[in-house]
């Protein structure tokens, strides 16, 4: 049995790379929630005789954005000390193999286990920065990054139980990332249709199309949630669309 975690020089790697873009993401926020305040304040100016935004559209576009702020700012992914930042999470995050399969711990109490027999195959993309373990679900697999200190050996594991490595160009599922758009899309679609003239029908496309979504993505995350568990409850989070569009029909 052995274990791979991330070196030292890793951790302060990535913690150096995520405080950078914590940087950026509050800088952003920060600025829509001008943005906002400056629609809902200016009632005669230049927005307010070219930008025909609802009032309900103005206090989304500040009030999301200041609720993001917020958690990047003092929540609890990055407050010193908590048991749940970020520095806590990198370092909790194992890999350790067996005679039996491959044990991952993903940090904040998420886990999974993969039987040797289970792993098809380890794809390793030329775009992408990690090994994905592979199995016969296409939506069941487990990501690993090279940042792993040893990580030749934990290839050289899998090849030593016919496990074969599959070198590719992008990373698998390439309709994650579309689903993940889209995800995104439906929510703010939903977001600038409150208020809108002449939107019932509209609505009812976007309450339609949330509601595939919704389901798509149920059953993506879900094919994971047989390997870990934690999942079970996550993947209602893929039903948030369509919550989203039946709000949108009251406000």
């Amino acid at each position: 049995m052995k274990s791979y975690a991330f070196s030292e020089t890793a951790i302060a790697a990535s913690n150096r790379r995520v405080k950078r873009l914590r940087y950026w993401g509050a800088s952003l926020c920060a600025l829509f929630v001008v943005l906002g305040l400056y629609l809902m304040l200016d009632e005669t100016g230049w927005a307010a005789r070219h930008l025909h935004v609802s009032h309900d559209v103005k206090l989304m576009i500040c009030v999301l954005p200041l609720v993001l702020l917020f958690n990047l700012l003092f929540g609890p992914m990055f407050r010193q000390g908590s048991s749940k930042s970020l520095e806590a999470v990198i370092t909790g995050f194992k890999v350790d193999t067996s005679n039996d399969g491959v044990d991952i711990n993903f940090g904040m109490g998420f886990s999974a286990h993969y039987a040797f027999h289970e792993i098809t195959r380890a794809e390793e993309p030329s775009i992408g920065a990690g090994l994905y373990l592979r199995t016969a679900n296409r939506y069941n697999y487990a990501a690993l990054t090279r940042s792993l200190e040893d990580f030749q050996d934990f290839k050289t594991e899998l090849v030593a139980h016919n496990i074969p490595i599959v070198k590719t160009l992008i990373p698998p599922n390439w309709e994650e990332y579309l689903f993940v758009l889209m995800f995104c899309s439906s929510l703010i679609g939903s977001v600038v249709l409150i208020g809108a003239k002449g939107r019932q029908s509209m609505l009812m496309i976007n309450f339609a199309y949330a509601v595939l979504l919704g389901v798509v993505g149920f059953l993506i995350v879900g094919a994971r949630a047989n390997h870990i568990a934690q999942l079970k409850w996550a993947r209602f989070g893929a039903l948030l669309p369509a919550l989203f569009a039946v709000l949108s029909f009251y406000l």
